[in-house]
């Protein structure tokens, strides 16, 4: 065997091929097109962009899945609370398309009032092995985030879940 096929076969040994989901810092926050705090107060009609900010990217994931929910609460004509949920699911191929961070952006509903929660999910299809991950939110450091996101993974897949809430007056 050649000394350049000996060096190619030694150089594939040593490459680490193992999955894994991103880490996380938290949720960035715009109101009507300006960052706000997760401490900002909405209004039924505000337009919300929600971003999910990564820590440290992922790796070897192929299929991603990104469902983003709103759940709150609507005045109806009679003047009481109604549920409401907006949920908007997204995919993507995370190594090959898209690995920025996940967003969406929804519209307050009118009449909304009270408290609100955001949630988040990914579920990531590895495209090799994958490391198990209990955890993978970052604790601490993240200052101008809101929320919390956490990452959990397995030999297969791994997954996220967050969330925030906030007030809507």
């Amino acid at each position: 065997m050649s000394t350049a096929a000996l060096l190619a076969l030694a150089s594939c040994k040593d490459k680490d091929y193992t999955a894994h989901p991103p880490t996380w810092k938290g949720f960035r926050i715009e109101r009507n097109g300006k960052v706000v705090s997760g401490r900002e107060v909405f209004a039924g009609g505000d337009s919300m962009r929600v971003t999910a900010v990564q820590d440290q990217k992922g790796r070897y994931i192929n299929s991603t899945y990104y469902t983003w929910t709103l759940t709150c609460q609507v005045r109806d004509t009679k003047g009481g609370l109604t549920d409401s949920t907006l949920t908007k699911q997204y995919r993507t191929n995370y190594d090959g398309i898209d690995n920025s961070d996940p967003r969406h952006t929804f519209a307050i509903p009118q009449h909304a009032e009270g408290r609100a929660t955001v949630s988040f999910s990914a579920t990531y299809n590895y495209s090799s092995d994958g490391v198990q991950v209990w955890d993978g939110s970052i604790v601490g450091g993240n200052t101008g985030y809101s929320g919390t996101i956490h990452s959990t993974s397995a030999l297969l897949s791994g997954d996220a879940k967050g969330s925030f809430s906030f007030n809507i007056q």
